[in-house]
């Protein structure tokens, strides 16, 4: 009997308002042709609006609550259920904006669900205007620890932001990991650009290099 392939998630983290879903509506619809992909969302607002799909690809509703934590049995029966909806060559797990990335990437690690998907890394998206305050608020934690579990930070309205300056220096500093340098995409006026996402897949040979501390990411505005 052949052994079941580990389906390849994506988890997309930000705050409410960020532009998750813009975001993802965007990598849907430059998905090559015949790729199927999914969405598993745990974000409440935008499902309730995209009656069972999304740019085309079936969306799967996490209720219950935020998926890293009240809602953890939620999400392992959600995934599950998407899977045998199968085959997917990539999911895109929506996270709340409440989600805590490092402890839904536990969740989907961990030994019920590591068989069946393999985390490829968290994309945090950021609205450029709003992170220039909380990057120096200490009560952001919430914020700051989506960013700090990012392997691609993905900017938005970074024309917003201030002078070239100003935009250039919270590039640098949303780029600074506490394992070395993320990877910073801007996104553009049409959307992201789906080299945002091939560069969680292709770096999918070294999955979990952030968690071990391995620097990784660029600064790159070029989106």
């Amino acid at each position: 009997m052949r052994t079941p392939v580990p389906v390849p998630i994506v988890v997309v983290c930000g705050l409410p308002g960020a532009g998750k879903s813009r975001a993802i509506a965007h990598w849907l619809s430059r998905a090559p042709a015949g790729e199927r992909r999914a969405v598993l969302s745990n974000d409440p607002v935008p499902a309730q609006r995209r009656h069972g799909r999304f740019g085309g690809a079936p969306v799967f509703d996490v209720a219950g609550g935020c998926a890293c934590c009240v809602a953890g049995p939620a999400l392992r029966t959600t995934l599950l259920r998407a899977l045998a909806a199968g085959p997917w060559r990539l999911v895109l797990l929506e996270a709340s904006g409440a989600a805590v990335p490092a402890a839904l990437v536990d969740a989907l690690r961990a030994p019920a669900l590591a068989g069946a998907v393999r985390v490829l890394g968290v994309v945090t998206v950021v609205d450029a205007p709003r992170a220039m305050a909380w990057l120096d608020a200490p009560e952001a934690v919430l914020a700051r620890a989506q960013l700090d579990a990012a392997d691609v930070v993905l900017v938005n309205r970074l024309g917003a932001a201030g002078d070239a300056s100003a935009r250039d220096a919270l590039c640098r500093r949303l780029a600074d990991g506490p394992f070395g340098e993320r990877e910073v995409r801007v996104a553009g006026d049409d959307g992201p650009d789906e080299d945002v996402l091939s560069g969680v897949l292709a770096s999918a040979a070294g999955a979990g290099a952030a968690s071990e501390g391995t620097p990784t990411r660029r600064f790159d505005a070029g989106v």
